[in-house]
Order: structure tokens, then C-alpha cells, then sequence
């Protein structure tokens, strides 16, 4: 399911970024679960809360802290960020749905942006696939992540058969929005 998810993520923001959105505010709170959609075993998603999205210029970058506790991209918190910050907060969400805890907690909201920052991931229950696919979406560095089209390539996703479950290719991710 984490798999799943992950790939209709991506593929949405893809979706925004092609028109220049920058989400800003994806966390499980933001994710609904589609009723109207069904497909045995499979949870189709829908993306909601537009109200911290802005339309974004490639060239300049974010300055505003926008986020959530766990889910801020470390650039964020450096008040120099890009779209790439989407990609992040997938990362942490579906590291959460793997092994079931945040990959960065602190006792304080300043002591887990201390940990955004400066630690490192470990993991207990995910398999090497999910391992390396979190590795390349949780970089520190945005210009160090892959895109978002260039993560639907990865080996988690064939390993999974992601797309042997739903026709992505015929998928619309404007079907999963909600503003």
C-alpha cells in the first residue's frame, strides 16, 4: 500500500509541477481516501488543503517557513526552498507508513528540526527496495534528490508492480485533487 500511495503521490506532484504549484503542505491530514474509486486491496488517494500552495518560478527560490512538525523539508527550515519540498514530505509519509514512526522525533519542535537537519535515516522494517527509494527522496539537499519523474522510475516501484496494479498511464492526477 505504502508503494502505492507513494507512486500516486509523485505522480500528482508531477501534476503540479508541470503548472508551476508548489503544494507546500502535504501531510497525512491533507491525504483523503477516495470512496469513489475501488480496486480490491488498493487505496486510491485524493490530495486536498491548497491553502498553503503557491505558483512557483523555477529560478527564484521559497523563502517562508510553511510546514508541519515532522514533515518540513531541511531547506525550509533554512528559509531557502524549492518545489523539490513536496517530494520530501512524501518521503517522510511514506516512511511513517513503513515503519511506523517518523524517521526524525525530538522532544521539542526545535530539537526535531535540529534532527531534520543533521541525522541520518535508520530503519528497522523496511525492505532494501523501500530503503533505497527513501534514501534518494529524503536527501538533505534538494539539488541532490532525483526529480519527481525520474522517482517513478525507481526500483521499488518495478519491484512492487506498480504499475501492473493501475494503468498509470492512463492515469489523471487531476482526478485526485481536491481544492
Amino acid at each position: 500500500q505504502a508503494c502505492f500511495i507513494a507512486y500516486q503521490l509523485i505522480k500528482t506532484v508531477i501534476y503540479l509541477n508541470s503548472n508551476k504549484i508548489m503544494h507546500r503542505n502535504i501531510h497525512p491530514e491533507n491525504i483523503l481516501i477516495s470512496d469513489t474509486e475501488f480496486h480490491e486491496d488498493l487505496i486510491f488517494i485524493k490530495l486536498g488543503n491548497f491553502r498553503k500552495a503557491t505558483v512557483y518560478d523555477s529560478d527564484k527560490p521559497q523563502t517562508q517557513m510553511i510546514g508541519k512538525g515532522y514533515f518540513i523539508d531541511p531547506e525550509i527550515l533554512k528559509g531557502n526552498y524549492n518545489e523539490s519540498c513536496d517530494l520530501w514530505t512524501i518521503g517522510i509519509i511514506i516512511f511513517m507508513l513503513i515503519e511506523g514512526k517518523p524517521p526524525f522525533v525530538g522532544e521539542t519542535e526545535e530539537e526535531t528540526f535540529l534532527k531534520i537537519q543533521n541525522e541520518s535515516l535508520t530503519f528497522s522494517k523496511s525492505s532494501i527496495f523501500a530503503q533505497n527509494f527513501l534514501f534518494r527522496i529524503l536527501r538533505k539537499k534538494s539539488s541532490e534528490r532525483p526529480s519527481a519523474k525520474e522517482l517513478l522510475k525507481d526500483l521499488w516501484f518495478q519491484e512492487m508492480n506498480v504499475n501492473d496494479l493501475f494503468f498509470f498511464s492512463e492515469f489523471d492526477a487531476r482526478r485526485i485533487f481536491q481544492i
